[in-house]
């Protein structure tokens, strides 16, 4: 079995299947083919039924008579495919007619498959796996591809957000604040005496210190801040639509969280500390890069000045 048979087949969820029809004998015939094949039926008696329980219930895959009162097949396609953004479903349209008109227009409208009536066990088995495959594959893409991104954008030690990242955001609150007059705050940290760690004890240490910060910011920050380590034994924290108090206020609780924090490492509890430079938007003549100056010299004025302070 190949790796990616493996992951299409390692999940223990039953695949859910949707069967809207009006006759109960077709319901039945459905439920009894798939049920007995390991499938999770959910049993709908029409198009109005179909879509309400497709909106409250997991459904991997629906299959759907065209010929119902109410919402027909064809119009309960269109609206699943409306609400594709809430849940990806493989969709086979059922219909007595056989007609080329109905298949067509089924296809158009997002329907995967199209059986005609009366079927077979076997085909329904086939077409049925086919989808259960295939949706089951694009899971698996759709996962690999939010885990691809997160992994660009996040520091592989601390699980911060990496400097790429805050960056791309930092830009675009920058546009919105200066759009919209609204203030915008950065904070700027740097622990204390990092090489001491490393030379004193081990680069394993520096980064169980580095890792325990982490810890610390995220818990510390508020919805909607930005933490991110910025490089080396440096972070930053973007704070939309904060003033100039209220960023210092934070960046003091900060601090005290840091200093009061104690680093488990192979040498015993250590210590560790945090110096704070803070960057402000408050006039419409300053540029992003002016806020990053901003925030830097005023870091620089904290190491200068006795480390473990704020400066702004």
């Amino acid at each position: 079995m190949t790796t990616t048979e493996n992951r299409l087949s390692g999940s223990n969820k039953r695949t859910s299947i949707l069967v809207a029809d009006d006759d109960p004998d077709i319901r039945k015939i459905l439920n009894f083919i798939l049920s007995n094949n390991g499938f999770e039926i959910i049993e709908a008696i029409d198009g109005n039924d179909a879509f309400q329980k497709f909106l409250e219930k997991e459904v991997d895959i629906i299959i759907s008579d065209v010929v119902m009162p109410g919402m027909d097949g064809l119009e309960f396609c269109q609206r699943v495919r409306g609400n594709e953004t809430l849940k990806k479903v493989y969709f086979i349209l059922l219909s007595a007619k056989g007609e080329l008109n109905d298949k067509i227009a089924g296809l158009e409208l997002g329907a995967d498959e199209y059986m005609p009536k009366p079927f077979e066990s076997l085909e329904v088995l086939a077409r049925v796996k086919a989808g259960e495959r295939i949706i089951k594959l694009q899971n698996m893409l759709e996962h690999d591809a939010r885990f691809f991104e997160e992994l660009a954008f996040t520091d592989e030690l601390t699980k911060l957000y990496n400097r790429r990242f805050f960056k791309e955001v930092f830009n675009k609150e920058y546009a919105k604040a200066e759009r919209y007059q609204c203030p915008l705050s950065i904070i700027l940290i740097d622990v204390d005496r990092f090489k001491l760690f490393n030379d004193k004890y081990s680069h394993s240490t520096g980064d169980k210190v580095l890792q325990a910060i982490a810890g610390v910011l995220r818990k510390t920050v508020r919805e909607g801040d930005v933490v991110a380590r910025y490089g080396g034994e440096e972070f930053s924290i973007l704070l939309p639509n904060t003033q100039r108090n209220s960023a210092v206020k934070l960046a003091e609780r900060l601090r005290k969280a840091i200093e009061m924090t104690k680093v488990q490492t192979d040498y015993g509890e250590l210590n560790v500390t945090i110096s704070i430079g803070i960057g402000f938007l408050e006039t419409d003549t300053i540029t992003p890069h002016e806020i990053f100056e901003q925030a830097d010299t005023a870091l620089l004025k904290a190491k200068q000045t006795g480390r473990n302070r704020i400066c702004y």
